[in-house]
């Protein structure tokens, strides 16, 4: 996501600098995209700094990049969990430094960032939150301004469980098994979906373990299941047909403004 963000902030005018643990590969993505490389650890001289880690290492690697930043710039991290994250670094805020939490809402796979939406969370971002949001539109992506609870919260709906039903599904036909070349098109198009899933099941697996709302989305789906498998056919027909008809009432609710 890092190597995507770099991008498209270039794509700004943005002078951009990047850094990474492992040097030699610093060295190759910053010549592959045409960017500068961070000497040594200071931070100093750049408005903005992004954090763009392994979830789990989220919360130590800003907390690191405080003490070398300029005064008045800006931190910003990327993670899909809130909880935890923000509160642990808004305590450490010095008054000098302000703090953007982000979720882009898409995966680095994609070829363009025009049209895609990222979760921004101002936690204290008086002077860069309008810079911040003018730079987003510069890249054509749509901002979804929130708190960190209502991420959380919706992103268990959006996330968790819908990661949640997948991970069933891949949990049942490994059980039950099945014949490949009997694939529906629509059947090969959810394989797609479950190797992908595949390759990303550490942050997958982070999510339904760090995510305070997952376990109750877990059991919500739980019980969706097991009542619709207690119901005879026609029952069943007739209560998704109403769950249908739910769904489609959230389909045309108007985006908050």
């Amino acid at each position: 996501m890092g190597r995507l963000l770099a991008k498209g902030l270039k794509s700004c005018g943005l002078s951009i600098a990047i850094g990474d643990l492992d040097e030699g590969r610093a060295r190759e993505v910053a010549r592959r995209l045409g960017v500068g490389l961070l000497g040594g650890d200071s931070l100093k001289g750049f408005g903005i700094v992004i954090i763009a880690v392994p979830f789990e290492a989220v919360i130590e690697e800003a907390l690191k990049a405080l003490d070398r930043m300029d005064e008045g710039s800006l931190l910003i991290e990327i993670s899909s969990i809130k909880a935890g994250v923000v509160e642990a670094i808004r305590k450490s805020l010095p008054d000098r430094i302000e703090y953007i939490s982000i979720h882009p809402l898409f995966g680095p796979a994609i070829r363009s960032l025009r049209g895609k939406k990222i979760v921004v969370i101002p936690v204290r971002a008086e002077r860069w939150l309008g810079g911040f949001l003018r730079i987003m539109r510069g890249m054509g992506c749509e901002a979804i301004l929130s708190t960190a609870g209502e991420h959380d919260e919706a992103m268990a709906r959006i996330q968790a469980l819908h990661h949640f039903s997948y991970l069933c599904l891949v949990d049942c036909l490994s059980r039950v098994g099945f014949d490949p070349r009997f694939s529906t098109e629509s059947f090969r198009r959810t394989l797609g979906l479950l190797r992908r899933i595949d390759n990303n099941l550490g942050a997958i697996f982070s999510i339904q373990r760090h995510n305070p709302f997952a376990g109750e989305m877990r059991l919500n789906y739980r019980n969706a299941v097991e009542a619709l498998s207690r119901m005879e056919a026609e029952e069943m027909e007739r209560a998704l047909r109403e769950d249908f008809e739910r769904f489609r009432r959230f389909l045309m609710r108007p985006a908050k403004v």
